[in-house]
């Protein structure tokens, strides 16, 4: 089969999420698969059962198999972070696979579907290709470590035998691709310390879906459906509430900013809307649980919609492996009060269209965000800037980088 850029490529997508959920890695993963099959590629996409759809998908021009996860009380005795499902065992052996594929991708260097992505290297002979979404491991460690000393205990022996992991069998699994897909220069200088071969190393930045973005809605829309005033303020956060991304010191943070700037909202687009309220009623003072309004999740032009509502996004993680919700807001015109993480480093200019904050530093939190919202030139900023974020993190140029690195690689393989 001819495609746009020449042949048909069979590729296999391993991913340990994929929508209905939502997130960062779910929206790449069918972003980046159906773009592939809409060029002409034959794709199929194996990852996590769902329950609200069934296990074999026939969806948008991909198939979808779906795998049971590794039993919830297993998963909490392993203490595993991350999603197994023990029948992609399968795809290891003499089981007959999805497809005979030319290319299989994965995401994460640390997540199982990246054992099974490596392991199909070495003993299926397909080439394996990795999206590592990988940090310098100290940054990694923060996290483990919080999470040890919040529950009382020491993590000096889970900090050793996680380092261990990281060092070797996690580097060890990235080292094993045959192509390597960073989001940012920052990742890619990861990859290099750790003695990745920068000839395997293609940095493709993440991408947005430019038609949603050309000419944003009347911000009056968003507020008019949530019955917000026309001229309250809103500080606006996308994704899931987590310590990791800081939405703790948001809410402790939004105090300060509701007793400086006075008509302002919080507003949480995220699917996870219980635990937003449990953090609320855990971190909030009564002032800012009167004055937040959490959305559910929402996609395309409805997302676009509360993007060009909002004065400023916050995204204050601890760390990022790329932050697509980053690049939706400055496409929106919308400036980002951000830690440097992730592609904020490529595209956030400090003290332009946007400011940069520390991890957990409310009182700087607080500041960032009522200098952004007081002061209209950041907006000015953010606007004037949105043609060259189109321009550069366009999902068709995404998807044609990942198209043009697998003929290369295949061209080389004689295949």
């Amino acid at each position: 089969m001819t495609t746009k850029g020449g042949y048909s490529v069979r590729i296999l997508f391993i991913a340990h999420r994929f929508p209905p959920y939502t997130g960062g890695t779910p929206g790449r993963v069918y972003r980046i698969s159906r773009g592939l099959s809409l060029r002409g590629h034959e794709v199929v996409v194996c990852t996590s059962t769902h329950p609200r759809v069934p296990r074999i998908q026939e969806t948008e021009g991909l198939r979808v198999e779906r795998y049971d996860l590794l039993h919830p009380a297993i998963a909490r005795f392993m203490k595993s972070p991350y999603y197994i499902m023990p029948g992609m065992i399968g795809l290891l052996g003499k089981r007959k696979e999805p497809l005979a594929a030319d290319i299989v991708q994965t995401f994460n260097f640390l997540s199982y579907v990246s054992f099974i992505g490596a392991g199909m290297k070495l003993l299926r002979k397909r080439i394996f290709a990795l999206s590592p979404i990988i940090m310098h491991h100290s940054e990694f460690l923060q996290e483990f470590r919080s999470i040890y000393e919040r529950k009382g205990t020491k993590a000096f022996l889970s900090d050793q035998l996680l380092t261990a992991y990281f060092l070797t069998f996690g580097v060890g699994i990235v080292k094993c691709a045959d192509l390597v897909f960073p989001q940012t220069r920052m990742e890619k200088n990861v990859l290099v310390d750790y003695g990745v071969d920068p000839d395997k190393i293609k940095v493709v930045p993440g991408g947005v879906s430019v038609e949603y973005y050309r000419k944003p809605p009347d911000p009056s829309s968003f507020k008019e459906e949530y019955a917000i005033d026309s001229d309250e303020k809103l500080v606006l956060f996308v994704g899931e509430p987590t310590l990791w991304k800081g939405t703790h010191h948001v809410m402790l943070a939004m105090r300060e900013v509701l007793e400086k700037v006075g008509k302002a909202r919080l507003v949480f687009v995220s699917a996870s809307v219980d635990k937003v309220y449990r953090q609320l009623k855990r971190f909030g003072s009564s002032s800012v649980r009167s004055r937040i309004l959490v959305t559910g999740p929402l996609v395309g032009e409805r997302l676009v919609s509360a993007y060009s509502a909002a004065d400023a996004l916050i995204l204050p993680s601890r760390g990022e492996g790329f932050g697509t919700v980053i690049v939706e807001a400055l496409a929106s015109g919308l400036p980002v009060v951000s830690t440097r993480t992730g592609v904020a480093r490529d595209i956030l200019i400090h003290g332009k269209n946007g400011l940069f904050v520390k991890y957990g530093k409310v009182r700087q939190i607080s500041e960032a965000i009522i200098r952004v919202l007081s002061d209209e030139t950041f907006k000015m900023e953010a606007k004037r800037d949105r043609q060259s974020i189109l321009e550069s993190y366009d999902s068709e140029r995404e998807i044609e980088s990942y198209e043009r690195a697998y003929y290369d690689i295949i061209g080389q393989r004689g295949w």
